[in-house]
Order: C-alpha cells, then sequence, then structure tokens
C-alpha cells in the first residue's frame, strides 16, 4: 500500500480507499500500523502549486537567536549548524531569498522539492535499526515524480493541507466536522486541494531519530540535479532534495557516527560534488526540513504584508549579542 500511496493523489481515507477500491477501515488501519513500528507517513505537498517557491538560505558566520524568527509568515524553518551558520528555509513570494544576499548568504532558489520516498526494503532495514548497512547502501529505483500546475488555492484548501498534514488517515466526514463545514463542501475543495499534492511521503522514521542523530545539509553540483534527487529520496537518511537547474539541495537526518560512509554513498549515488555541508543535533529547537510541506499557516496575502527577509534578519542583528 505504500507504493500505491507514492503514487496517489488523494486526500482523506475516504477517498484513498475509493481510488484503491478498498474498504476504509484497511486504509485507516495501514496508517495506524505505520506509525506503530515508528513511520510517519504525510502528504506530499507541491509548493509551486500554491504560487510559493522554495528557498534555501545559508548566512555564514552568523548564529541569529532563532526564536526571534518565529511568527515571520515566510520563514518555515530554521536551523543553526556547524561550521556556524543560520539556515532558514522560506517561500519566496517576492525575492525575498535574494535580498539578503549582500548580508553575506547564500541562497538558493529550488524549482523542484522532492521529499522522503524510501524503498519499502531500506525502510525495513530503518526499522530493524540495521543503520551500519543502511548507510553503505545503495538504491536501486527512481520513485515517480508527479507534477502539478502552479495555481492559488484559497484559505479552506490550506486549512485542509493543514490538517491532514496532522493525520491524513481522516475519513471525510471527519474532517468536515474538524473543520465545521458541510461535507459537500469540504469535499469540493478537497478535490482543489488534490492538484497541489503529488502523493504521500514518509515525513519521519522515530527508529532514525534518536538522540545520537544529526541533520545534515549538503549543497552540491550535478550535471542532473533531477535525476539525482529521484535517487536519492528513495533512502530513508534522506528527508528531502531541492533542485535547480545545476545545482541540488539534500537534507539528511541520520547518525552522527555515519556521516563519513553515508557522505562517500551519497557521491557513488547521485554523482555528485559537494560544495557546502553543515551539520546541526538534532537537539535543534528548529529543524531547516528541505522538504517540509506548505501548509494552511498564513496565505499568500500575509507574506506580501510581510517586511522583506533582509529588514527582519537586519533588525535581529543589530540587536543581538555579539
Amino acid at each position: 500500500m505504500l507504493e500505491d500511496l507514492y503514487a496517489l493523489q488523494r486526500l482523506t481515507s475516504t477517498r484513498i480507499a475509493r481510488a484503491l477500491g478498498i474498504d476504509v477501515k484497511r486504509v485507516r488501519s495501514f496508517f495506524s500500523y505505520m506509525r506503530s513500528v515508528g513511520v510517519w507517513i504525510k502528504p506530499d505537498i507541491d509548493h509551486r502549486a500554491l504560487g510559493w517557491r522554495r528557498c534555501l538560505v545559508v548566512l555564514r558566520g552568523i548564529l541569529l537567536d532563532v526564536s526571534r524568527l518565529r511568527g515571520a509568515p515566510f520563514i518555515r524553518s530554521a536551523l543553526l549548524s556547524i561550521p556556524p551558520a543560520t539556515i532558514l528555509v522560506i517561500d519566496s513570494l517576492n525575492g525575498y531569498a535574494h535580498d539578503c544576499e549582500d548580508l553575506g548568504a547564500r541562497a538558493v532558489c529550488m524549482d523542484l522539492v522532492i521529499r522522503s520516498r524510501p524503498d519499502p526494503r531500506l525502510l525495513e532495514m530503518a526499522i530493524r535499526r540495521e543503520l551500519r548497512k543502511l548507510a553503505e547502501t545503495v538504491p536501486r529505483y527512481e520513485p515517480p515524480i508527479a507534477l502539478t500546475s502552479v495555481g492559488r488555492a484559497d484559505w479552506l484548501d490550506l486549512e485542509i493541507l493543514r490538517v491532514l498534514n496532522r493525520d491524513p488517515s481522516m475519513k471525510l466526514l471527519e474532517l468536515a466536522r474538524e473543520l465545521g463545514r458541510r461535507p459537500r463542501t469540504v469535499e469540493t475543495h478537497t478535490r482543489h486541494a488534490e492538484r497541489a499534492i503529488t502523493g504521500y511521503r514518509v515525513s519521519k522514521i522515530r527508529t532514525l531519530h534518536g538522540d545520537e542523530c544529526c541533520n545534515y545539509i549538503i549543497i552540491a553540483t550535478s550535471s542532473n540535479p533531477l535525476q539525482a534527487a529521484r535517487a536519492l529520496v528513495a533512502h530513508p537518511y534522506v528527508v528531502g532534495c531541492g533542485t535547480t537547474a545545476n545545482t541540488i539541495v539534500i537534507h539528511v537526518a541520520l547518525p552522527m557516527k555515519h556521516i563519513h560512509t553515508f557522505t562517500k554513498t551519497l557521491t557513488n549515488i547521485a554523482n555528485i560534488e559537494i560544495e557546502e555541508a553543515y551539520i546541526a543535533p538534532n537537539t535543534a529547537k528548529y529543524v531547516a526540513y528541505v522538504g517540509s510541506t506548505t501548509t494552511g499557516e498564513y496565505s499568500p496575502k500575509q507574506g506580501f504584508l510581510a517586511k522583506t527577509l533582509k529588514q527582519t534578519l537586519q533588525k535581529i542583528l543589530s540587536t543581538q549579542d555579539s
């Protein structure tokens, strides 16, 4: 069923059951079982279909008080790393990322973000905690990628995505009760929201996210970033990949002791040349998930009302202790 979900553009367990021709209870029990073995499955949302562009901003040599970034409507997440840097993941509406380049930042505006869709055989290694073997294993397949058209989602579409991102096993009637709307209205808006998803992804693997794990952000060049990303997301250690014409951004979550082994595995899998790499412990308060989903936490209108990212960062820097 996991393989079916990877390719299925359906929201709510009711609509998934209809598409697969099975009982809705089986769908819900599948989500429940995967959670019981430490695997969380979430809708995979294409940010471009909502009118956003995902960007990674690296402020080299600057360690911001990231708690002060909370509430900025265009900043998705932040991470403090080694070597010293503040890494931001933002949804760019108006060129925010490039506004801070003169602060010494590197901004990578990604054309496409692909989230974790592990090969089930490798996923089983993760569940069994065969982590050394996993670090040395090269995936042999490329998961399908469904591209959606760019458009705009209204507030109810975004709210549906937000609720289902929290619990993707909900039935249509439960979703309607949660939102306080009529089931027919929710059904219509669910179809709208489905245009923004590319299927499902593995968003969290509990067995890999213990105290010994760290987050590893890699910026690399590749002759074919899209092909490299399609191979890399088949590995459970890879949380997500973002691509441009010749650059690939990779977010990896893995035990610290396996970083060297897995870095060699990465270059063998994807034929990439690493330019920059940043490590942060999993205890970081905010984590820069390259593949985090865009949900209904804010609207495009709120983003346009925000100050530019450069102004926000300059204000924090001017009042922060050295």
